[in-house]
């Protein structure tokens, strides 16, 4: 069925209480901080840099790409390992803004000796149905949530509660990844361009990712027919804050399943039936494809930088124009 779901813009967690495991996973590692192995040993840790609290990706000799609305810009230099594995610091020089996303380029002095090729659709085919890697420096995963369960228990009615998913934890900007699979392409509208969502299954594996406070402008990668791995997205935001009441104290969460629960961003609160099949939360990141011609531009030449501007003071959670969004969930 379709719902409409609000979208606390940009997962930004800076002065406020919150936590950091990068990417939130079900498994009982509860985060992955080392570099993937494997078929995923190429799939896109090597091409992520520390740009401040955050994440940026080489996808030229001189350009990295980041989200916009994590606040960092020209000053703030980029922590990436060459192929020697040496983690040099490169200063920013210059910086392009996209006025159709939440995506920004920034210039550094110096090259890079390894980038990020981009998602083409027109060349790799759509995205959605396709197994993603995601990487981030968000919050950790805390306290297990529990709700209202749908499952019929013994003696008689249903069971009490059951697991939902889990509180995001402490703060500790740990670079961790996970895995996913794109369900779909959602319209941010002028302002923020096309989305890719996915949804934190239950059933999934234990890698499955879901984003949290601080992942925003970590990189999303797919790989292709002939198996090379490319940069699809850069990290925005999730469905992350619920209630129990309407109008009640909300919590921050990872969940699995919202049934039972107040979606809380909304204005009166949305509650989310409990129904007989888990309603996950989703994340979203700027689709790359998309905005290929404008990225284009900005690496040959021919976009004009933005004027230097001093960096904001830190906010506490940033909810960038609360977007309102409808996607559909099925069975």
């Amino acid at each position: 069925m379709l719902r409409n779901r609000c979208l606390l813009g940009g997962l930004m967690w800076l002065s406020m209480p919150a936590v950091a495991l990068a990417v939130i996973v079900p498994g009982p590692q509860q985060r992955n901080t080392s570099a993937p192995t494997g078929s995923l040993a190429a799939a896109g840790w090597q091409w992520q840099g520390q740009f401040g609290g955050f994440l940026g990706t080489p996808i030229g000799p001189r350009h990295f790409l980041t989200a916009e609305h994590i606040g960092h810009g020209v000053g703030t230099p980029l922590l990436y390992k060459n192929s020697a594995g040496v983690t040099v610091s490169y200063p920013t020089v210059a910086q392009f803004l996209d006025p159709n996303s939440d995506l920004r380029i920034l210039e550094i002095s110096g090259t890079f000796d390894s980038w990020a090729p981009m998602w083409d659709a027109t060349v790799d085919g759509s995205e959605v149905g396709r197994p993603l890697f995601v990487a981030g420096r968000g919050t950790a995963r805390a306290d297990e949530v529990f709700g209202p369960s749908s499952i019929a228990g013994p003696p008689f009615g249903r069971k009490p509660s059951e697991l939902k998913g889990w509180l995001w934890g402490a703060d500790d900007r740990v670079q961790s990844w996970g895995t996913n699979t794109v369900d779909a392409i959602i319209n941010g509208g002028s302002s923020l361009g096309h989305l890719l969502y996915f949804d934190f299954d239950r059933t999934a594996s234990n890698d499955e990712a879901m984003l949290s406070g601080g992942d925003s402008s970590g990189g999303v990668f797919i790989q292709n027919s002939s198996g090379q791995w490319k940069l699809a997205g850069i990290n925005y935001g999730a469905e992350f804050q619920f209630a129990r009441t309407n109008g009640g104290a909300t919590f921050n969460a990872a969940l699995f399943d919202m049934g039972g629960l107040y979606y809380a961003p909304p204005n009166p609160d949305e509650y989310i039936a409990e129904e007989s099949v888990d309603q996950p939360a989703g994340s979203y990141s700027t689709r790359v494809s998309s905005r290929l011609s404008w990225i284009n531009g900005v690496l040959n030449g021919s976009a004009r930088p933005e004027a230097v501007v001093p960096e904001p003071m830190a906010l506490g959670l940033l909810a960038l124009s609360s977007l309102l969004v409808r996607r559909r969930r099925c069975c």
